[in-house]
């Protein structure tokens, strides 16, 4: 009988045992789990301050390039209007010399004719 009750004995300390390590194998699965969420959550952040600067550095650059552009086209319509009015005043020039000449021709032919 008192092998039998050894066996029993063992038993129940077996199974305790197990029990115990069972719930210290849960506690540590689910402080893993957390450790590894709370990990993945740090890497996520980090990439998304990353991803963040990145984006803020293109947001500037092209702030900087569109300002470029604005003064480029600025530039461009002034030199475009001051090249429009000097041909128009290139233009007037000549309408105007045109037109003055033909008024003296025609003073002259009217005193050639006089004569």
């Amino acid at each position: 009988m008192s092998l039998s009750k050894d066996i029993w004995t063992f038993r129940k300390s077996h199974v305790a045992s197990t029990q115990r390590l069972e719930k210290q194998l849960a506690t540590l699965r689910s402080e893993l789990a957390s450790h590894t969420r709370s990990k993945e959550l740090g890497d996520l952040s980090k990439s998304y301050k990353t991803g963040t600067k990145r984006m803020e550095n293109q947001v500037a650059a092209l702030r900087k390039e569109m300002a470029a552009l604005k003064g480029n086209i600025a530039k461009d319509a002034a030199r475009s209007r001051a090249r429009q009015e000097a041909m128009l005043s290139k233009i007037l020039a000549k309408v105007s010399a045109k037109s003055s000449k033909p008024a003296k021709r025609a003073k002259k032919r009217s005193h050639l004719r006089a004569r």
